[in-house]
């Protein structure tokens, strides 16, 4: 049995044994798969004096001493499960600012809203969240009540993908573009530089997207052992060098080599997680920079995925565009 899987079925019997508050044990009873392979990642969770993987296997017939850190897990769940808030001066770029949402220019290397660090020394990112709530208070009365801390968000991007994000002012709000996204109303484009000679002028993609059995923190397409894959479809066409589209990414132009490239416009009809790079990796033509689904060439910071546009409809029905016509990076 993998051992992110031991931990959730024997959780009540280890809590026990914690030394923590009845309250506290509560809490944590209640913490999805995620949040434990995080966590044996980190460090933080051991076999022994060893720090295993999640997919580590306890064998029933052999004695594991699994050493838990329950102050440093304690202080995740409180710090990145719970979301607590910290609005924070970052330097945002506003494309549209509405009465009731706004639309900004997420920089590539920005998280949307907290989430756990990937590194054991990594520490808590300032997120565009955290920042947009700087300017803008409001939005952190957009959440459900009860609900997960995640104020005006109403769909997201990958951390190392920039481009054009929608944010709700107000629940209303938030509801209403909800419920665009579910009805697949609203329609976004992207721009992907992927490796190699691309053949195709227009393609389509029709392959469901699941997370992979042996890795849960990976998607994966095909022939793969997926778990729980959901329909996904992503459509695109070949950008020709010297259109305008080639003078937004050059950004990203400053920092690859002198290989062969293709840009891409995709148009995504559904929204899976990773779904554009997993795709586009699925064909033999990753995005540059994705060291995730198997780039050559890992670039400092970033993958070469940008939201260019995204098109909704206000409260009046009518049709509303912005453009991301420029790509922002973290360290700028």
């Amino acid at each position: 049995m993998r051992l992110d899987v031991y931990i959730i079925k024997n959780l009540t019997s280890i809590l026990s044994k914690s030394g923590l508050s009845e309250a506290d044990r509560k809490k944590l009873a209640g913490l999805p798969r995620v949040f434990w392979q995080k966590e044996i990642k980190l460090g933080n969770v051991k076999i022994g004096n060893n720090i295993p993987k999640p997919s580590f296997n306890i064998d029933d017939s052999k004695n594991f001493e699994i050493k838990i850190n329950w102050e440093n897990i304690k202080n995740n769940w409180e710090r990145f499960y719970e979301k607590k808030l910290v609005p924070q001066k970052i330097k945002i770029e506003f494309l549209k600012i509405y009465p009731r949402l706004l639309v900004v220019n997420k920089p590539a290397g920005t998280a949307v809203h907290p989430a756990f660090p990937q590194k054991r020394e990594g520490g808590r990112e300032t997120t565009l969240i955290e920042g947009v709530a700087y300017q803008f208070p409001e939005i952190l009365k957009a959440v459900e009540p009860g609900g997960e801390e995640r104020p005006g968000v109403v769909h997201r991007l990958d951390k190392n993908t920039s481009g054009a994000l929608l944010i709700a002012r107000d629940l209303d709000a938030k509801h209403r573009l909800k419920k665009q996204f579910q009805d697949r109303e609203v329609k976004k484009v992207y721009l992907a530089l992927v490796e190699g000679d691309f053949p195709y002028e227009n393609f389509e993609i029709s392959e469901p997207i699941g997370k992979l059995a042996s890795n849960p923190l990976k998607r994966g397409v095909g022939p793969a052992k997926l778990i729980n894959p959901k329909f996904a479809v992503t459509r695109g066409e070949k950008i020709k060098r010297g259109a305008p589209e080639w003078e937004i990414i050059k950004e990203w132009l400053k920092s690859v080599d002198k290989g062969g490239y293709t840009l891409l416009r995709i148009f995504p009809e559904t929204g899976r997680t990773h779904q554009i790079r997993v795709h586009l990796s699925s064909l033999g033509y990753p995005v540059v920079g994705d060291g995730l689904y198997g780039s050559r060439q890992k670039l400092p910071g970033f993958h070469c995925l940008h939201a260019h546009k995204i098109s909704w409809k206000n409260p009046s029905g009518k049709t509303l565009t912005t453009s991301a016509d420029s790509i922002k990076l973290l360290e700028n």
